[in-house]
């Protein structure tokens, strides 16, 4: 997409062919209809943070918790304490504050709720 909407030369440095506000209007309104990435990246992080409190037996989610662990219920990873490597991961963790306040908790059998600490 950059490569069509911007002109770029060797130092960086190049000449903006389309406005992006324009570009992210719908095609009715006479944009080409291109979703802000933004949004569309916290919604993706979002997605990934609640199919590891969803689904217990992913492959993915076992090679995550292998990794980095799980807090004490499974809902979500443990932070990770490398330094490099883990960038996704730590991007994907810091939507977790977003996350907890868009989704609410049944308590059902209460294996994995902690009533005491409101989690």
């Amino acid at each position: 997409m950059t490569d069509f909407l911007w002109n770029t030369n060797d130092n960086g440095n190049g000449l903006h062919w389309v406005n992006w506000d324009e570009v992210c209007h719908p095609k009715q309104e006479g944009g080409l209809g291109i979703r802000r990435l933004r949004i569309m990246n916290e919604a993706l992080k979002t997605k990934w943070l609640w199919r590891f409190a969803k689904e217990y037996d992913a492959m993915w989610k076992n090679v995550i918790k292998a990794k980095y662990g799980i807090n004490e219920l499974g809902w979500w990873s443990k932070k990770s304490s490398y330094s490099h490597g883990v960038c996704c991961r730590k991007s994907i963790l810091a939507c977790l504050k977003r996350f907890r306040s868009l989704v609410h908790f049944e308590v059902k059998d209460g294996s994995r709720v902690l009533f005491w600490h409101g989690v």
